[in-house]
């Protein structure tokens, strides 16, 4: 198995193709808060230097996380919110799982 990232840094486009999970929230984000995430890639110290603080980082795939932080003159600006955004199992899914 490759070390290599599925996708390169900045790529939210082929992230949102590949999980839709991702691509109906960053639909919704975007249209809640006017703004759309940067794909980060995989998370590294780095990321918190990044401004604004808005992106999307993968954890495990199909986990990804989304970080955020509300302009100073927002509700909740100042304030750094995670998201986790990972698939939903389907019914049958469920059933299997119990």
């Amino acid at each position: 198995m490759s070390d290599e990232p599925r996708f390169a840094k900045g790529d939210l486009n082929g992230v949102m193709a590949a999980y839709p999970h991702v691509a109906d929230w960053v639909r919704d984000f975007e249209q809640r808060y006017g703004s759309r995430p940067i794909y980060y890639g995989p998370l590294d110290r780095g990321a918190m230097k990044t401004r604004p603080l808005n992106l999307i980082y993968v954890t495990r795939e199909p986990i990804f996380v989304h970080i955020y932080e509300p302009p100073a003159d927002d509700d909740g600006g100042g304030t750094i919110l995670w998201f986790g955004l990972e698939p939903q199992l389907t019914e049958e899914e469920e059933n299997i799982r119990r």
